[in-house]
């Protein structure tokens, strides 16, 4: 899963430090997005396969991490 949630983030990106439309760079999104893949990915556990852990329970997890955004790591550049 880290793989595929990072292919697109660890290669070279050109003009990595240019200013995006909303006000941050893009190696700021990146970091971002690398940090909350990581947050993400700690949501499922080596018990959790697609026949012991429902859709529903995994969405729960994820609501609680949202719902916890400043106690629970996430990073937000919009807020």
């Amino acid at each position: 899963s880290e793989l595929f949630a990072t292919a697109h983030e660890t290669g070279p990106v050109k003009g990595e430090s240019d200013i995006c439309a909303d006000g941050y760079r893009l190696d700021d999104h990146r970091a971002m997005d690398l940090h909350n893949n990581e947050v993400g990915i700690s949501l499922v556990t080596e018990d959790d396969t697609k026949e012991t852990t429902p859709d529903e329970v995994l969405a729960q997890r994820v609501l609680n991490k949202l719902l916890g955004v400043k106690e629970l790591g996430l990073v937000w550049l919009h807020q």
